[in-house]
């Protein structure tokens, strides 16, 4: 069985891949509003970007699902210790 240290470090890696993907549509064309233009979702760089975001938020998801479920206790400390550090750097 994987340990909590284990999931939280494959959580993280995962997200920093999420903020990559997140990214690659960040660079594309958005219209006056923000939003992606019609044009660049019909392109074949949209459609791969996409679901790379899309298998790799799953991925986040998964992680997060396991570590809610095996790991209540210590993903409870873990969050009260985040939250702690938070308040102690203001």
């Amino acid at each position: 069985m994987t340990t909590f240290i284990e999931l939280k470090a494959a959580q993280n890696e995962a997200m920093i891949k999420l903020t990559e993907a997140g990214q690659a549509l960040d660079k594309l064309p958005k219209n006056a509003m923000g939003l992606i233009t019609d044009e660049a979702k019909r392109s074949d760089e949209f459609k791969i970007a996409y679901a790379r975001r899309n298998v790799v938020m799953a991925e986040v998801q998964k992680i997060g699902r396991q570590i809610a479920k095996n790991f209540k206790k210590e993903n409870s400390l873990y969050i009260q210790e985040q939250r702690l550090n938070k308040l102690n750097k203001t």
